[in-house]
């Protein structure tokens, strides 16, 4: 008498629930009197039969149901289908898969190790605090990088935007996160985002010397492909990491390809535009330093001295 396993899945967006039975003839439907009941109106009393061969396998056979029965949805059964492992038979709305006990099963996924730091971030606390200090260093950012001053609250009203795409990027990754591992990991999400601003501002300012200290469109794009594709890297590695069952190696793998990937497009399109004939030439070298609060140029000799070196290198290449 040879075991069998059924996978019963009353509708697409119920979960399946596995059943076996160890019998020579298994009957099939919705009356009590069935071996197998299924709790679906569209299937008959008694729809169907499964009997055992003597080879080992199974057949079945449809006994005058009134909507049928399909094999692997395609076949109509009649009498003395034979029925394989793995196969699966549709009975009015209800799909039943059949296994037998030795049927091979996929490999295990990789367990990821949960990140402390990223357990500890999916607090409301967490997401406060990263919210004020996001907000302290934009503002902060942004004073020292403008000539003249302005009000803290007009800073912080530039703010709303970026803060904004911020919760819609979490919230993507939040609704990912349920799709895949169904885990609801919001305020990890909206930390981590909020986490990535805040390191970015360091980082932009080392982009934006780079770009300074070159004097060079291509010495900015190096620069931004270093510091920012580094950036955007932890930032997608961590996203993925809350939302996925990615191992480490495989999440580092598939978001440095991606933004090397974009930046290799980005030089690639850059060569081809010719700056020369723009109607709006794009120039990158400032002749201030980007954090003009912080390395400000007092005198105008001292100004034309320290921006000669952009002048003298302009004038080579001519």
């Amino acid at each position: 008498m040879a075991k069998i396993v059924f996978e019963i899945q009353y509708s697409t967006k119920s979960k399946p629930f596995y059943c076996h039975l160890e019998q020579e003839e298994i009957r099939i439907g919705r009356g009590f009197d069935c071996d197998l009941l299924i709790n679906d109106p569209w299937v008959s009393a008694h729809h169907l039969v499964m009997r055992q061969e003597m080879e080992g396998g199974w057949s079945i056979t449809d006994t005058d149901s009134k909507n049928g029965t399909l094999l692997n949805g395609k076949i109509k059964v009649g009498t003395g289908q034979i029925l394989n492992s793995g196969d699966y038979l549709m009975i009015g709305r209800t799909k039943i898969r059949v296994f037998a006990p030795e049927h091979p099963v996929v490999p295990p996924l990789s367990a990821s190790v949960p990140n402390k730091f990223l357990v500890s971030l999916n607090h409301p606390v967490a997401v406060f605090i990263l919210f004020v200090l996001v907000n302290v260093i934009s503002v902060l950012q942004q004073y020292l990088t403008m000539y003249t001053n302005i009000r803290p609250m007009q800073l912080l009203a530039g703010n709303i935007l970026p803060m904004v795409f911020m919760v819609i990027w979490a919230g993507f990754w939040t609704f990912i996160g349920w799709l895949i591992i169904r885990k609801v990991n919001f305020f990890a999400q909206l930390s981590v985002t909020f986490f990535a601003f805040f390191i970015s501002v360091p980082i932009s300012m080392v982009a934006n010397y780079w770009a300074f200290s070159t004097g060079s469109s291509w010495g900015m794009w190096l620069g931004s492909t270093i510091c920012v594709g580094g950036w955007a890297v932890y930032l997608l590695t961590e996203n993925l990491a809350l939302a996925t069952n990615l191992s480490r190696k495989q999440r580092i793998g598939y978001t440095a390809a991606l933004v090397l990937a974009l930046s290799v497009s980005f030089g690639v399109l850059k060569k081809a535009k010719n700056e020369e004939f723009s109607g709006k030439p794009i120039f990158v070298q400032n002749l201030m330093p980007p954090y003009v609060k912080l390395w400000r140029l007092k005198t105008a000799d001292q100004f034309l001295k320290d921006s000669l070196f952009i002048f003298e290198k302009k004038a080579g290449k001519n």
